[in-house]
């Protein structure tokens, strides 16, 4: 006589609780990995630099500020710039217009090779 086989009934159970956690593993992993490489982009970016310079800056770290940047770059920029808005501006023409008189000197330029003190 053939005895009923007595049924597994965890058998089936396991096998979708086994998938979930497969499934769960997975979408966790994949998480992780894209946390990780979003990270890695925005540590590439301006806005972590200039946190990062925020954070020294009220820290008092002025070795890591110098690391970031670079005074004397900054600087020579920044010469270049004012010249080039300056060479356009009608601020420019009246300053050479105005050159020949000195307010600190008398009215006259230093360089100029007449006697201040025969002034009509």
């Amino acid at each position: 006589m053939d005895s009923p086989r007595p049924k597994k009934s965890g058998g089936r159970l396991g096998k979708v609780l086994l998938i979930v956690a497969l499934v769960l593993l997975l979408i966790v992993g994949g998480l992780g990995t894209g946390g990780y490489f979003w990270w890695r982009s925005f540590q590439n970016g301006p806005a972590y630099a200039l946190a990062v310079m925020v954070d020294a800056v009220q820290r008092n770290d002025a070795a890591a500020v110098d690391k970031m940047i670079d005074p004397d770059k900054i600087s020579a920029d920044f010469v270049s710039q004012v010249r080039d808005k300056m060479s356009g501006s009608s601020l420019t023409a009246s300053l050479s217009s105005d050159s020949s008189r000195c307010g600190h000197c008398g009215g006259f330029s230093q360089t100029q090779t007449d006697d201040p003190r025969t002034v009509d």
